[in-house]
């Protein structure tokens, strides 16, 4: 067979398995009209909305829970975390707030006798009558 043959046959088998043989079909749950839990009392009590000391009334029993409270590392590590999240908040505010700033520089450009600039400040003062400068002897 030819190439193509072979390239037709793999793109009809490939595109084949993507075609779906069944029609999706959801079907209509009725939904009720209350639901048994709910209540229309607005006044509702629960053990979630009570104060945990009017839930425990034994005094020796509210003092160790209030060391436990104190103490607990958890905690103290979550209460760490709040604030940590409190001062990126600010930093991040103050980032938006508009910030003033000074820059003040100064500076002076000397040349050295025997630096890579090859000149110095002596050797730029002109000299009346000197055309070329002094020469130096060749010592080798």
């Amino acid at each position: 067979m030819s190439k193509i043959a072979y390239g037709l046959a793999f793109l009809v088998l490939t595109s084949s398995g993507c075609a779906l043989n069944t029609e999706l079909s959801i079907p209509e749950k009725p939904l009720p009209e209350t639901f048994a839990q709910s209540s229309s009392k607005k006044n509702d009590v629960t053990i979630a909305s009570l104060n945990w000391r009017e839930y425990f009334t034994d005094k020796h029993l509210q003092k160790l829970i209030d060391a436990a409270v104190k103490n607990n590392p958890d905690l103290q590590m979550a209460l760490q975390r709040i604030e940590v999240s409190r001062s990126s908040v600010k930093l991040a505010n103050g980032a938006l707030l508009p910030q003033v700033s000074l820059n003040v520089g100064g500076s002076v450009r000397r040349f050295g006798l025997y630096t890579m600039d090859g000149a110095s400040n002596a050797t730029t003062e002109i000299t009346p009558g000197q055309i070329v400068p002094t020469n130096l002897p060749d010592i080798y």
